[in-house]
């Protein structure tokens, strides 16, 4: 499967095409080079990820959602978006990154700092780093939360 590649607004504008995505947010994603894998070299999974290889998803328990994903909201606002949570196809983990769209349109890379996944603050500073190593605007806006968990658009929604 190959990407949705020549989104951006700059390149459509050049080819005399309408619309186009004027920036990219990246809220404590994965933000890697071209080349890239999550699972190279025998990384494990979190054990709040729940594997199955047979389905090719990801699923996340209801209290491991309320706190991993939503802790920083109070416990009745936690529980109603832990009942939503779904599932996520395990590609996003086992596949090769081979378009890295933050080198081509515009990205803001959102920190926060109370985060609980595998994204710790530490590998979100590497990673904006290596990007603005390899390309100096390379997330040209980043916004701090300081108390913010990973669903920071729950939790601070303004």
């Amino acid at each position: 499967m190959r990407p949705p590649v020549n989104l951006g607004k700059k390149y459509r504008e050049e080819k005399g095409l309408k619309g186009g995505v004027i920036r990219l947010v990246f809220i404590m994603a994965l933000a890697m080079p071209e080349g890239f894998s999550p699972t190279a070299g025998g990384a494990e999974y979190p054990a709040w990820m729940k594997i199955n290889a047979e389905k090719g998803i990801v699923t996340v328990d209801r209290e491991d959602a309320e706190s991993v994903f939503y802790n920083d909201l109070p416990v009745e606002e936690a529980d109603k978006w832990a009942d939503k949570i779904q599932h996520q196809g395990l590609g996003v983990y086992t596949s090769t990154t081979n378009y890295a769209a933050w080198r081509r349109i515009p990205s803001t890379f959102v920190f926060c700092k109370q985060d609980k996944t595998a994204i710790t603050p530490e590998l979100a500073d590497f990673m904006i780093q290596t990007a603005r190593k390899e390309q100096r605007d390379a997330f040209d806006v980043v916004e701090t939360c300081e108390d913010a968990g990973h669903c920071v658009m729950t939790s601070h929604p303004a």
